[in-house]
């Protein structure tokens, strides 16, 4: 494999694959719920896993789930100088009923439709679903590519039984080798049936391995190198937790973070405060800008993404993990990376990427150290940086605590006066009703006088009248 590497020309890559949409970004969704950007990318992988055993040599635009915009999908693929483009999609229409497989180009007689024509033949061939045919039209991907560029709609996301057919890992192989046997034959190369790469194997740098420097190399490595004094103590805990990660080789994921980082000093998008080794981006990332990288709350736990991510390229035992702090854990990436020279066009877009990697390694294992080096304190204070921020959680949980037993007090304060006023006024309420009693008595006691009264008139007036006569 690196033979392979060092003979072939960095100037240009036979193909780039396109796996449309992601991120933010899922494209059709069938009647199930299926994404068409998890079916994209699983067949765009797959396609390169393919290829790469026939010895073509292939870049994605996107290796995971993250929102990549039109244009610079176009810009990567020129920039890469590729011979060829292919965008992997699923249809959608509103009719359910819809089915089958297109294949677009540009326009009509180029090398697009030519491609386009032999790979349409070859997924029909393969996947038995009907052809819809080769249609053109002026899709960005298409108008903004310099080379030979077609876009597939595999079958219909929103037809019921295709749909079906997508969720099965086999049909998308299927979709995928069919894809692969077209571009070969457009081409004109055979397809090889059970190409083993064991061979070359040997010749490769795998992830997992016992390290072959150790950690004071590494440190004086990075001094020699300019590194910054933060960064020089980094290897403590490079070569402190890569066991409990995967077993990663500390010198890889050392030299690793010092070509991300440029020795510790940073100038990109990130800076220090980041504590990201690796420049690794958040599940929601949309550009390179700062807001799409993640800030870990230490240094431990940025190293700690580092190395698992790298374990589970790498296919360590027991990954995927849960509980790690790599935002990007996606068990898709399980096993599809083994070695340094694979991160070529996986961690990094640049075909050139394993390679300078390595030189850096061999670098470290060759260095001679000179100087005396003490362990630093990083990882403890990582660890203290932890435990501060638990200190600021608990304090802040205590202060909220404490607030709410005031307010409490305050209630109950208010509860008292509350409750000497009902007090009160259920005694002017009792002196009312006892007022009442009194009213309504003597108000009886004058009805029972003003009825004798009454009688005596009467009785006078009768002996009057009697008289009177």
């Amino acid at each position: 494999m690196i033979k392979h590497y060092m003979e072939m020309n960095f100037g240009m890559i036979d193909l780039v694959l396109d796996a449309g949409h992601g991120g933010r970004d899922p494209g059709a969704i069938g009647p199930t719920g299926l994404q068409e950007k998890e079916c994209n990318l699983y067949i765009a992988k797959k396609c390169e896993e393919i290829l790469k055993k026939q010895g073509i040599t292939v870049q994605q635009t996107r290796a995971d789930d993250s929102y990549i915009g039109l244009s610079e999908r176009a810009k990567i693929a020129n920039d890469a100088n590729s011979k060829y483009f292919i965008s992997i999609h699923i249809n959608s229409a509103d009719i359910q009923t819809a089915n089958g497989t297109e294949v677009y180009s540009l326009v009509k007689g180029g090398e697009g439709e030519k491609l386009a024509q032999r790979i349409l033949s070859s997924m029909v061939n393969e996947i038995n679903l009907s052809s819809r045919g080769v249609k053109f039209a002026n899709f960005a991907v298409l108008r903004e590519t310099n080379m030979p560029a077609i876009l597939i709609e595999t079958c219909f996301i929103s037809n019921v039984n295709e749909e079906r057919l997508l969720r099965e890992d086999s049909f998308k192989d299927k979709v995928a080798l069919s894809i692969s046997k077209g571009f070969l034959d457009y081409i004109g190369i055979s397809y090889k049936e059970d190409v083993s790469v064991t061979d070359d194997d040997s010749k490769l740098t795998p992830l997992i391995a016992p390290s072959q420097a150790s950690k004071d190399q590494g440190k004086q490595w990075a001094k020699n190198n300019g590194g910054t004094e933060l960064f020089i103590s980094l290897a403590d805990l490079y070569w402190s937790m890569y066991s409990a990660h995967g077993n990663i080789n500390p010198t890889i994921a050392y030299a690793q973070a010092a070509l991300e980082t440029g020795y510790g000093k940073f100038g990109g998008s990130i800076d220090e405060s980041f504590k990201n080794p690796t420049g690794i981006k958040s599940t929601s990332a949309r550009d390179d800008s700062a807001d799409s990288y993640v800030r870990f709350k230490s240094w431990k736990d940025g190293v700690s993404a580092h190395l698992d991510h790298l374990a589970l390229y790498a296919g360590a035992d027991g990954y995927p993990i849960e509980n790690t702090t790599d935002p990007r854990h996606f068990a898709y990436l399980n096993g599809k990376v083994k070695y340094v020279e694979e991160l070529s066009g996986n961690w990094s877009a640049s075909q050139d990427y394993g390679l300078k990697l390595l030189k850096l390694i061999n670098d470290i294992e060759g260095v001679t150290v000179v100087d005396k080096f003490e362990d630093s304190n990083i990882y403890e204070d990582s660890i203290i940086e932890e435990k501060s921020e638990e200190k600021e959680t608990i304090k802040a949980v205590k202060d909220k605590l404490l607030t709410f037993s005031e307010e409490i007090d305050n209630l109950k304060t208010k509860y008292q006066e509350f409750s000497s006023v009902i007090n009160d006024l259920d005694k002017m309420i009792s002196y009312k009703d006892s007022e009442n009693e009194r009213l309504l008595k003597e108000n009886g006691e004058l009805m029972d006088k003003v009825k004798q009264y009454g009688e005596v008139i009467d009785d006078i007036l009768n002996i009057i009248n009697t008289r009177a006569r």
